[in-house]
């Protein structure tokens, strides 16, 4: 499509841009002109111009006059003509632009959408850019301008004349709004220069500390002949804080202002109290009718004052200093611009509360400040050179012994000592205006002297400020303190230890006799000294800078170096560091008292030596220590060599006992000089006696000197003398608790002593090859053991299989006692469940599924046991789980079994319930409550008879028959989605109703016959009786909670009993007549029997045909023989 042109006309360059970047940025094409007169020219110089936006107000030729001229000029006068306007916008402005053919009147500011939506409906471009947000705007715009402009647009071309008419009373119009807007203009100027002069005014007043409640009174005034029916008041915080006191209110009546003379500050305490209540200007219109007026509105209304605008006057902090208010004889809200004024008034308040304030505070000061003077310690004089005394403080007379009146006769001379003048320089100073301070000397009235410090300074009256301090105590005290500085000196140089001190920059500056002594240096060598010290190691140079840095900071108390004495030798010295400050606070100088610790330098490097030592002997026995269990002659050689490489020793040897106990013989021996191992020598009891003797009686010996020592003496020439040993420790291997051996230390050179640390760690090693040894010998006891465990093995696997089917059988008859604790023998008399139990026995023989279903406690239960027990399925388990009993997240589990380690907690395999069951029945109660992400997978099961164990791999086949029960209505929960519709048809193969025991009133009876017979039998009771009314109760009753209900009622009652007459607790009775419970024979074969003898005595013995038993029973008369020959039943 071909671009259209679109002719912009405004004399205002921001209207033009924003108008083409909109137009442009949609893909028009865009010519500007500033009037009405260039447009003509831009619309001659370009023929294809498709739409013309042009503004009215503009200089030379304005949007009316260039719209006629368009529309009559032929080439131009069909191009649609918009009116874009913000000055003209009337509804006569839009009527006269439709009149001289306009297509369109838009008024500014207009939504862009909108703009470009009119344009694209004008020239009827095909593809508007305009948002549909803005479509539908300008839509409901457009209809509410269509009549009119449609009424226009299709009126026939009006007269020069009538267009000049109208375009006449438009300008007339729009100069007579000018005027207007002219005029009160210039009734504002004049209001605000009446209020400038107000406030010059007001501040006037302010600068020269005029009376506030004469400045709140020309305030008001000056407010009041602006507005003449206006009163105004203004009111102060009082110094309670919960008060507000009237200060000013010129022209309001006395007796209104007597009364609101002082008012509390509220919630809903009129105009004044709430504002400053609530900090906001209130604003009551109508005081007769204003529930903050309640209390104040009869006197108010007395003095015909209807209205009150009331401001709070705040502090900068927006604390509360008063409120201001206006007061109106009529109903009246104040505008925009009587608001400002207010608040300009409030702001001259404010400034006035403020100065008040401020030169209060500043009285208060100068009054605190004299008061001060008056009471300093120190005397305070301005006096003259020569002596004139101009004023004077309490302190000036009463220090001296005068009274005031004496003191005012008085010239400097008459106390002073000495000329006033006595130091020149001082007095140089003093008329250069700097301070100075000196000591003089008072005479007092007693003629005695004080000692002074005076501070003085010539003033600019060239009178001088002297302040004199008595210091004749701090003179005495600086004696003492000179006196107790010689006696700190004196018991510095004493002291023990060593006192350094150096200034900031490292130089000496003190140090006492037993530095000197310390270092050898005298104190005239040390005084004075800078770093690096001669005393100090040069390597040590620039960790001592940075000590005394730190030092400075106080971050190092304590450190230590390694000095040089003056003779040469050696020592560490420790310091404990401090800095000195002045009043101030300031470091200017630092300390360290020195102590020689080379003594414990050395004992700490012992001590680190020895601890060295223990720790290489640690390492050597956690490393020998890893050998027990490995090869035992590998291990021994290995224990010989780093024993005799950590104890430092010549030879280690291990000697092993005989049987008898009579000889030892070298087993494995380390000779460190040789680097090899010797086995085979031999010491006999009979030729070294002594020694066995004490082998036996001591766990170790140690010897020092071995060529001297009885124990030892006898084999000295033939084994210690050849080989150089001097000194031996032996200590005794014991293996279960029997002696094994020796591990014997032999030291070659020197005598030595054995210290306890060698005699712990010789202990050690010679438990270790206990330890060897027991290891090795276990180890053959285990390989011994070893083929036992593998016929163990073998067996043991054949009993893991009894044990699986022993858990088996186990768990089923678990679930067996379970089924006979809680459920005995059926009890019934009824028809109702007589045909349950029909129903029990046509479908137990099968292999189909049943679904139990009935209320909870009807016995659903005891009929699945009743099912499984009269099956061909009898001889193997019935398992029962409840599924509501199992959490969710375990059902799984325990349905299907699971392998170890399949989840958390899996510690081992388990078998699942249909495992447990396999060949048996599974009685799956409460179906119902099955989570129905397991559902599918008992569907499984019931069509395709397999099951996956939860983290198995492989599909187990089970033959398992399933009986399910429920409360439930399942089709109900298949409607709810919470029961799977197809596994419901699995389970509903048979179906049983189980009756409720209000369907089965005639089993009353036998049934509390039963639970009372039960119970007795239970609680020791000999309960016979029960009250007709009782068991009439009892089958009216509606039991909803059928059987178990019954039960636990009758078991309450036994437990309450204490006679022989059944009470029942909520079936009372207050008939007294009673009847036996009757004890009958309750079992299955015993009801069935009885129920058909009724039903054949009913049909007169007649078992087949119309009306026979067989019919009544709905049994085929071939079953009904088989019964009642199986009961033993026969026709009297």
């Amino acid at each position: 499509m071909d671009r259209k042109t679109i002719l912009l006309v405004d004399d205002t360059y921001e209207n033009l841009y924003l108008l083409r970047v909109i137009l442009e940025e949609v893909g028009f094409e865009v010519i500007e002109a500033n009037d009405g007169s260039e447009g003509l020219k831009k619309l001659y110089e370009n023929s294809a111009v498709d739409l013309i936006i042009s503004d009215i107000l503009m200089p030379i030729m304005d949007g009316y006059l260039f719209c006629q001229a368009c529309k009559k000029e032929k080439l131009f006068q069909n191009i649609p003509f918009v009116f874009y306007t913000s000055t003209y916008t009337e509804k006569l402005d839009e009527d006269f632009a439709l009149t001289l053919g306009a297509t369109k009147f838009l008024r500014k500011p207009i939504d862009h959408d909108e703009v470009l939506f009119t344009v694209n409906e004008i020239i009827g471009s095909a593809k508007s850019k305009a948002k549909s947000k803005a479509k539908s705007k300008a839509k409901s715009k457009a209809k509410s301008q269509a009549k009119s402009q449609a009424k226009n647009t299709n009126n026939k071309p009006i007269s020069d004349g009538e267009v000049l008419r109208l375009y006449s009373e438009r300008l007339i119009h729009k100069l007579e709004q000018k005027s207007l807007d002219l005029g009160n203009e210039v009734i504002e100027r004049k209001k605000a220069e009446k209020l400038l002069i107000h406030k010059n005014e007001i501040l006037d007043l302010i600068a020269v500390n005029t009376p506030l409640n004469k400045i709140f009174d020309q305030l008001l005034l000056n407010y009041e002949a602006i507005h003449p029916r206006c009163f105004g008041a203004i009111s102060v915080l009082n110094e309670d804080g919960i008060h507000l006191n009237l200060e000013a209110a010129p022209s309001m009546p006395k007796p209104f202002n007597l009364a609101m003379k002082e008012i509390a500050i509220g919630k809903s305490v009129g105009s004044c109290g709430t504002a400053a209540y609530t900090k906001k200007p209130i604003i009551v219109s109508d005081i007769e009718n204003d529930k903050r007026w309640v209390n104040g509105k009869d006197i108010a209304l007395q003095h015909n004052l209807r209205s009150c605008w009331s401001l709070p006057i705040l502090s900068k902090d927006n604390v509360v200093l008063g409120t201001f208010a206006i007061y109106s004889e009529t109903i009246n809200t104040p505008s925009l611009e009587e608001i400002r004024e207010l608040n300009f008034t409030v702001s001259l308040a404010t400034i006035a509360l403020e100065k008040t304030k401020i030169v209060a505070e500043i009285k208060k000061k100068d009054e605190s400040y004299k008061a001060l003077v008056d009471q300093a310690s120190d005397a305070i004089i301005r006096y003259s050179l020569d002596g004139t005394i101009h004023n004077y403080n309490k302190a000036s007379h009463t220090n001296l012994g005068y009274t005031k009146k004496e003191f005012s006769k008085f010239k400097l001379q008459d106390f002073l000592v000495g000329e006033i003048v006595i130091n020149p320089d001082n007095h140089k100073k003093l008329l250069k205006g700097h301070a100075i301070v000196f000591s003089r000397k008072f005479r007092c009235k007693d003629e005695s002297l004080i000692d002074v410090e005076i501070s003085a300074k010539l003033q600019k009256d060239n009178k001088i400020l002297g302040i004199a301090r008595d210091v004749t105590e701090r003179k005495k005290a600086e004696i003492e303190l000179k006196l107790a500085k010689e006696f700190t000196d004196k018991l510095i140089m004493s002291m023990q230890e060593g006192l350094l001190i150096i200034n900031l920059e490292g130089k000496i500056i003190m140090v006492n006799d037993s530095t000197c002594d310390m270092l050898g240096y005298t104190n005239e060598e040390l005084i004075g000294l800078n770093l690096p010290y001669p005393f100090a190691k040069k390597e040590d140079f620039e960790e001592m800078s940075r000590t005394k840095d730190r030092v400075a900071k106080g971050e190092a108390p304590f450190f230590k170096f390694e000095f040089i004495r003056k003779s040469g030798e050696k020592f560490w010295a420790s310091f404990l560091a401090g800095n000195i400050k002045n009043d101030k606070g300031e470091v200017i100088a630092m300390f360290g008292t020195i102590k020689d610790i080379s003594e414990e330098e050395k004992a700490k490097n012992l001590l680190i030596e020895n601890a060295a030592k223990s720790n290489q002997k640690k390492n050597v026995i956690l490393e020998l220590s890893a050998l027990v269990g490995s090869d035992y002659k590998s291990a021994l050689r290995k224990i010989t060599m780093l024993s005799a490489k950590t104890l430092n020793v010549a030879r280690v040897g291990v000697w092993v006992f005989n049987q008898d106990k009579n000889e030892i013989e070298c087993e494995k021996l380390f000779d460190v000089k040789g680097q090899n191992f010797e086995s085979g020598a031999i010491l006999s009891k009979i030729q070294n006696p002594k020694y066995f003797e004490a082998i036996c009686k001591n766990k170790i010996i140690s010897i020092n000197d071995a060529l001297t020592d009885s124990v030892t003496e006898s084999f000295t020439e033939k084994y210690l003398l050849p080989v150089g040993i001097s000194s031996m420790m032996d200590v005794v291997i014991q293996v279960s608790n029997d002696l094994y051996g020796v591990l014997c230390f032999e030291h070659v050179g020197p005598k030595r002593i054995w210290s306890r640390d060698e005699e712990e760690f010789a202990t050690s090693i010679a438990n270790l090859v206990s330890l060897m040894v027991e290891s090795t010998e276990r180890k053959m006891a285990e390989s011994e053991a070893f083929m036992a465990n593998e016929q163990l093995t073998i067996a043991n696997k054949e009993l893991n299989i009894l044990r699986k089917q022993l858990e088996q059988e186990n768990v089923y008859l678990r679930n067996e006692l379970d089924l006979v604790f809680n459920y005995e023998e059926m009890v019934y008399g009824s028809a109702v469940f007589s045909d349950v139990l029909t129903e029990v026995e046509k479908v137990a023989p099968t292999t189909a599924t049943v679904l139990l279903l009935g209320e909870s406690g009807t016995g659903k239960e005891l009929l699945a046991r009743a099912v499984h027990n009269i099956s061909l399925r009898n001889n193997k388990p019935l398992i029962k789980v409840n599924c509501s009993a199992i959490p969710r997240e375990l059902i799984e589990s325990e349905l299907f079994g699971h392998k170890k380690g399949s989840f958390t907690g899996a510690f081992s395999d388990k078998i699942g319930k249909f495992e447990l069951a396999d060949g048996g029945t599974l009685f799956l109660d409460e179906i119902g409550e099955l989570p129905i992400d397991m559902q599918p997978k008992l569907l499984r099961f019931l069509q395709e008879g397999e099951i996956e164990v939860v983290g198995g791999t492989e599909i187990k086949k089970l033959d398992v028959r399933v009986i399910a029960a429920t409360n439930k209505d399942l089709k109900k929960e298949i409607e709810k989605k919470q029961f799977r519709e197809d596994l419901y048809f699995r389970l509903n193969v048979f179906p049983i109703e189980v009756p409720p025991l209000r369907k089965r009133i005639d089993d009353i009876p036998l049934l509390v016959e039963h639970f009372v017979d039960k119970f007795n039998k239970a609680y020791g009771k000999s309960i016979k009786f029960i009250s007709d009314e009782a068991m009439s109760k009892l089958k009216g009753y509606n039991w909803p909670g059928n059987i178990r209900e019954l039960e636990n009622l009758i078991e309450r009652a036994a437990i309450l009993a204490t006679n022989d007459t059944l009470v029942i607790p909520g079936f009372e009775s207050t008939n007294q007549n009673t009847k036996t419970i009757n004890h009958k024979n309750l079992s299955l074969d015993a009801v069935q029997r009885d129920h058909i003898i009724q039903v054949l005595e009913k049909c007169d013995w007649k078992i087949s045909g119309a009306n026979g038993a067989s019919s009544m029973l709905e049994l085929k008369p071939s079953t009904l023989r088989d019964k009642i020959a199986k009961l033993g039943i026969k026709k009297p």
